[in-house]
């Protein structure tokens, strides 16, 4: 088990009590896809769990423990008890993808500083036709134009 080091603000918005048992001490964050399989540092990806329950996923008495089952149990448990899941609506995440796209579009599309066309922009960069128009459609409202 990995440290993760959150915000206040962060630590809100995941959650301040175990999604498993409901127990609002000795809290810990742990990763629902794991990093070692591909998970990464987002906050959709990180669940609250208490120091027993985390112990558990990770070293529970049963060896070959399947994480994503115990994380489903887990989840499923805190929904009965009304535990509202996932982030606010209207929450809006900002990827380390989404940065790097925007700034490709502002570098290649002839609406900002570039020479190419829409569809040549997006199939350049690498990214869906709805996710280009999404991004550009935010890139003009973030610069007014």
């Amino acid at each position: 088990m990995s440290k993760i080091n959150l915000t206040e603000e962060e630590k809100i918005k995941i959650g301040k009590q175990c999604c498993n048992c409901g127990k609002k001490e000795d809290l810990e964050y742990h990763h629902i896809i794991p990093l070692s399989m591909g998970g990464n540092n987002i906050i959709s990806n990180i669940c609250c769990l208490c120091y027993s329950c985390h112990s558990l996923i990770h070293f529970g008495e049963k060896k070959n423990i399947n994480h994503s089952e115990a994380t489903k149990i887990g989840l499923q448990k805190a929904k009965e008890r009304g535990v509202k899941l996932g982030l606010p609506k209207g929450t809006k995440l900002i990827t380390q993808k989404s940065i790097e796209a925007k700034q490709k579009i502002i570098e290649l599309n002839y609406d900002f500083n570039g020479s190419l066309s829409n569809e040549e922009t997006y199939k350049i960069i690498g990214i869906s036709r709805n996710s280009f128009y999404k991004y550009k459609r935010e890139l003009k409202q973030e610069n007014n134009i």
